[in-house]
């Protein structure tokens, strides 16, 4: 798997594309239209048109790297969203809706 920390930003990619990118077409999209600096060490989540294709583009130091995955069965959801946590990007890669998951609340600071 992905050798991150809980801690990595995810950003998604809000239009489909086409799996057939490679590294630098990936990374063009990533400062064009995510608006983002593709070497910033981020994780960056591409899917396509029927969404059972993600692809993740990320920096390790010496190089861009890809991560693939291909659905055999059902879609990938991401909520909508443009950023991601770690959590949810699991979430998503392990076929769950992280935006219809109730969530408790752990901590809550009172100004009171």
């Amino acid at each position: 798997m992905l050798g991150v920390g809980k801690s990595q930003r995810v950003f998604v990619c809000q239009e489909p594309i086409d799996m057939r990118k490679s590294f630098e077409g990936l990374a063009y999209l990533t400062r064009e239209v995510i608006k983002q600096d593709p070497l910033s060490g981020y994780l960056f989540m591409f899917v396509n048109r029927t969404k059972s294709s993600m692809k993740i583009l990320y920096w390790d130091k010496s190089g861009y790297a890809i991560w693939y995955k291909r659905l055999q069965k059902g879609r990938f959801s991401t909520g909508g969203s443009v950023e991601l946590t770690y959590t949810e990007m699991m979430c998503v890669l392990d076929g769950l809706e992280f935006d219809k998951m109730p969530r408790k609340v752990r901590f809550s600071r009172d100004f009171s």
